[in-house]
């Protein structure tokens, strides 16, 4: 079975409609996802939902623009669907879009090897990090 969510329809100009949208969805994450956070989103400001990001702008369902300056989630810090990184994942997907961890990764594996080049110094595999840590810490 094959799960496909609705499309929305945005951006929204009525601004009842965005409200209302808004609070559905802020009342599936308090029902499915996690209680607390839509509640501690809207407190912070934070009670809009996103429809599309390029670069350092996020636009919400009612049109509204937002500057993100957070950088978020790793390529994010590259600014949100940088070609590069949008080229990247597409070449992937079309190659091969998921892999379970019984075989093995080259493109993972060149990662970890790039990331122990920049990292301290016995730091160089992900079971090593919580050692690292602590000879950092002792220093």
């Amino acid at each position: 079975m094959v799960f496909l969510a609705p499309p929305m329809q945005v951006p929204m100009r009525d601004p009842e409609a965005v409200e209302a949208f808004v609070e559905e969805t802020a009342e599936k994450y308090r029902r499915y996802l996690n209680p607390s956070l839509a509640n501690l989103l809207k407190f912070m400001g934070f009670g809009t939902v996103p429809d599309s990001a390029r670069g350092v702008t996020l636009t919400d369902v009612g049109g509204e623009e937002w500057l993100d300056f957070l950088g978020g989630l790793g390529v994010f810090s590259l600014g949100h669907s940088h070609p590069r990184v949008v080229a990247a994942v597409r070449e992937q997907l079309e190659k091969l879009p998921l892999t379970i961890p019984i075989f093995l990764n080259r493109r993972q594996a060149d990662l970890a090897e790039l990331l122990a080049e920049v990292l301290p110094a016995g730091c160089n595999t992900a079971s090593s990090a919580p050692a690292a840590r602590k000879q950092s810490k002792a220093r």
